[in-house]
């Protein structure tokens, strides 16, 4: 299992991409959606997923542009 931090702190935004070898998801997306982006190399079609723990802004800034992008997004 691979854990990265893209951002995290209530003032940054909290954003985690997780892999298990299999599949990707993202934990949280309380950063732009160009930053979720610029983290994950513009690959962003890679993520199966991305589980938001609840609706603080530092939790889903980026919700709305991942739906955009179609994205399944899980609350």
């Amino acid at each position: 299992m691979e854990i990265k931090t893209f951002s995290t702190g209530s003032k940054e935004g909290n954003c985690f991409w997780v892999n298990d070898g299999h599949t990707q998801l993202l934990l949280d997306c309380g950063i732009s959606i160009k930053k979720i982006q610029k983290a994950l190399d513009f690959r962003l079609r890679e993520i199966q997923g991305c589980l938001v723990s609840h609706r603080h802004l530092d939790h889903c800034k980026g919700l709305r542009g991942l739906l955009d992008k179609e994205v399944d997004v899980y609350m």
